[in-house]
């Protein structure tokens, strides 16, 4: 059974009903002040801060948990999927101290799972060529394979369609100089 705050309203709850329809001494009156006042301390106790992981971090344990792979494999970057690459990157960066937390951090959710974990949403961008620049104008879009293209038919575009919000690495992934006409657009598809 897990001790949090939770449990802790459960038993104080459960003392001060004990104490429900009868008359009370003044040593009682005084436990149940402290029951009470204790109840309403605990509703003002600090959560403990999820730690924050980038989203490529959660779609990797997403992508492997249930691949069967051994613990080093975990951390065997041996192939070239977009968020492992992400995540080798993410967890090698930042010098020595922070790798090691980082791995640490990855281990934990290998053995436990993203509970306890915030994921953070990565900035996503909408990227038109106006015609001005470009001929007909373009524009990126991502193909239901997850792919990212190159589009020219403006009458269909909507920079608010979760098809043409892209992240800033799938953008270079087509071309890193996209990122100029990049426009950060709402995160929520």
């Amino acid at each position: 059974m897990k001790k949090d705050k939770e449990w802790l309203k459960k038993a104080l709850d459960k003392s001060i009903t004990g104490f429900n329809g009868r008359e009370l001494s003044r040593y009682e009156t005084g436990r149940l002040d402290g029951y009470t006042h204790a109840t309403m301390l605990i509703d003002q106790l600090d959560e403990p801060e999820k730690v924050v992981i980038p989203q490529f971090v959660a779609d990797y344990y997403n992508d492997w948990k249930d691949g069967a792979l051994s613990f080093e494999e975990w951390f065997d970057n041996c192939t070239t999927d977009k968020h492992e690459v992400d995540t080798f990157s993410w967890l090698n960066r930042k010098g020595h101290k922070t790798s090691m937390e980082r791995h640490a951090i990855l281990a934990d959710i290998i053995a436990h799972g993203l509970d306890g974990y915030k994921i953070e949403k990565e900035p996503l961008f909408a990227v038109l060529i106006n015609p001005e620049f470009f001929g007909s104008g373009l524009y990126l879009f991502r193909h239901e394979d997850g792919s990212v293209g190159v589009g020219n038919n403006l009458s269909v575009y909507d920079m608010e369609q979760s098809e043409h919000k892209l992240t800033k690495t799938e953008i270079e992934s087509v071309d890193p100089r996209f990122m100029v006409f990049a426009v950060e657009v709402d995160n929520e598809n």
